[in-house]
């Protein structure tokens, strides 16, 4: 028995808007795509917040999974969000998203690097606050 058919019963009903995520193209046209940042020191809250989207709508539900989590401010000493993600915290995770049976995953697994996440972090007193967009729209 699946952990789905263990909590809701088997035949749970599923919302249709949640299976298909139209991306024939650069951009998406349609449906619905989570986007879910892992904040660091608290894999228990991502990993509760996977599985209550799971046992809601399923593994065909697009997750989106997302580490770029940057300390704008000073916390009190100890505080893990003073810190970025760990691969490690990154990849329970993810392992949790898999093995509850996610079809449909987009993955930003953490930088070696944060200089380059940095630079998307806008700074609206310039009048081109976000520098690391090099594409512009016309």
């Amino acid at each position: 028995m699946s952990l789905i058919e263990e909590v809701s019963g088997p035949g749970r009903c599923r919302r249709p808007y949640t299976r298909h995520l139209a991306t024939t193209s650069p951009l998406a046209q349609s449906g619905v795509l989570v986007r879910h940042l892992i904040l660091p020191g608290h894999v228990g809250n991502s990993i509760q917040a996977l599985t209550m989207l799971f046992l809601e709508f399923g593994g065909e539900l697009p997750i989106s999974l997302m580490s770029q989590y940057l300390p704008l401010r000073q916390f009190p000493p100890g505080s893990p969000l003073n810190r970025m993600v760990t691969p490690e915290e990154f990849q329970e995770v993810l392992a949790h998203a898999r093995e509850l049976g996610f079809m449909n995953l987009f993955v930003q697994p953490p930088e070696d690097d944060a200089s380059e996440m940095w630079s998307f972090l806008p700074d609206f007193r310039s009048i081109h606050p976000f520098p690391g967009n090099t594409r512009r729209l016309t």
